[in-house]
């Protein structure tokens, strides 16, 4: 079952897929979120409050970038899930320069076919493979009943499993 763009891009669990979307899209709001942080911890510069005012105002700051960058971490763990990766290769990341030539080339990669160890393809699409095993079923399934090996009861019945209905 596909999993809503909002809900992947803002988990904070790094099993599972993320599709290409998901990910320029999260990378897209995360940029937007971080200036935003940014921008109020500059205006906040310029304005004169109490010690105790900026140390709260400083701590949550620096907590929503935090939030923000564990997010993005799990998201990109889940976009090398897709890719059919280990979440380790997120250490190329924190190369500089290598850093931002891997997040180009895992942006652009497109997903592995069908399941892979890290879960199902995040579309519910079904692998080539799979698909040729459904055809050789049901046209196996017609030939027994074309035969009269099968009722039509029981190949209805079988037919709704192979299609799992």
């Amino acid at each position: 079952m596909p999993v809503s763009l909002w809900s992947d891009i803002f988990s904070f669990r790094i099993s599972g897929r993320s599709p290409r979307k998901h990910y320029w899209i999260g990378m897209l709001v995360f940029l937007v979120l971080s200036t935003l942080v940014e921008a109020i911890w500059s205006a906040l510069w310029g304005v004169t409050v109490t010690e105790e005012a900026w140390v709260i105002a400083d701590t949550v700051l620096v907590g929503a970038y935090l939030l923000l960058y564990v997010l993005l971490c799990c998201l990109t763990v889940r976009r090398l899930h897709d890719i059919g990766r280990s979440g380790w290769w997120i250490l190329f990341f924190f190369v500089p320069l290598l850093g931002w030539f891997a997040n180009l080339v895992l942006g652009f990669l497109a997903s592995s076919e069908g399941s892979n160890r890290y879960g199902p393809h995040p579309y519910g699409q079904q692998n080539i493979e799979s698909s040729d095993k459904t055809v050789e079923l049901l046209e196996r399934l017609a030939q027994l009943h074309r035969q009269g090996d099968l009722s039509d009861a029981e190949y209805a019945a079988e037919k709704a499993r192979v299609l799992g209905k």
